[in-house]
């Protein structure tokens, strides 16, 4: 349509969205932890949790990277983001 762009106010339009009272990064990294410790006999532990938090997040910001560079998402920043948080889980909790 002619004369029509989008607006951007920011990173997300509810860090809330998956949950009410916990931010949506904090409920992915819970989920992963269920599943680490159902599937994978991982040990639930804060530490686990926590590890879980700081490679959602720094994912999370590399993904926005690669989009913000490129409308497809740069792949040398996702295969990036990939190998930081592979390598970040398993020095940290043992995964990899």
């Amino acid at each position: 349509m002619p004369g029509f762009r989008t607006l951007h106010f920011g990173d997300v339009v509810d860090v809330h969205l998956i949950d009410a009272d916990r931010d949506n990064n904090e409920v992915i990294a819970d989920h992963l932890a269920d599943l680490l410790v159902r599937y994978h006999s991982v040990n639930d532990e804060p530490r686990l949790r926590f590890a879980l938090v700081i490679a959602v997040e720094s994912a999370d910001a590399l993904i926005k990277l690669a989009f913000r560079r490129q409308p497809e998402g740069d792949e040398a920043v996702l295969r990036e983001a990939k190998a930081l948080v592979r390598e970040y889980l398993h020095r940290h909790v043992g995964l990899s």
